[in-house]
């Protein structure tokens, strides 16, 4: 992994560890983390949020049972700069992105020697690439906002797995954001 991919990662975690708020307002996912070890810190910390507990480093390295992870995380606040932490969750996404593309070069190469329709072929990667254009317009957004603006875009009752579905939420952290209580505020209206 190139050492500035890590860096914004370490900064983004550590901007977090130092005001909390900022992991409500970051556009990240678990998934835009490349660091195993930072997406765990992640995943870690989004459940401590689901459950209101504070994001602190006690909290942490209760909820990651795991001593050199926990080692490791207490290293990070070394690393950011709670300033700058737009800048860190800009440049996580950015990366992110680019190793889906080139995932997706490399899916293409197979697709093809495979012996696909050249029509599945177009149709597969066009549609990898409208996912990815997606995140890239919902990386302007918070996980919060973007369960927000799906909820109040229809009328009636709403299902929590059309939800995942739609705004592609995959990671067990997530998931539970849209079922809490605080998304209750959260009503379709008739």
């Amino acid at each position: 992994m190139e050492d500035r991919v890590l860096e914004a990662e370490q900064s983004l975690l550590a901007a977090i560890l130092l005001r909390n708020e900022v992991f409500r307002n970051t556009r990240v996912v678990e998934d835009d983390f490349a660091d195993p070890r930072n997406r765990e810190i992640f995943r870690a910390m989004g459940e401590l949020d689901v459950d209101g507990i504070p994001l602190t480093g006690d909290m942490l390295h209760q909820r990651l049972n795991n001593r050199e992870l926990f080692k490791y995380m207490t290293l990070l606040t070394e690393h950011g700069i709670s300033a700058y932490w737009q800048h860190y969750d800009q440049k996580v996404r950015e990366y992110s992105c680019k190793r889906k593309l080139a995932d997706l070069a490399g899916h293409l190469g197979q697709w093809a020697k495979n012996g696909d329709r050249l029509g599945e072929i177009i149709e597969k990667l066009d549609e990898q690439i409208r996912d990815l254009k997606q995140k890239i317009a919902d990386g302007h957004k918070s996980l919060h906002q973007r369960v927000q603006e799906w909820v109040l875009s229809g009328k009636g009752v709403f299902n929590v797995t059309d939800c995942y579905r739609e705004l592609h939420i995959v990671t067990e952290s997530h998931k539970k954001l849209p079922r809490e209580s605080h998304w209750s505020a959260f009503v379709r209206k008739d």
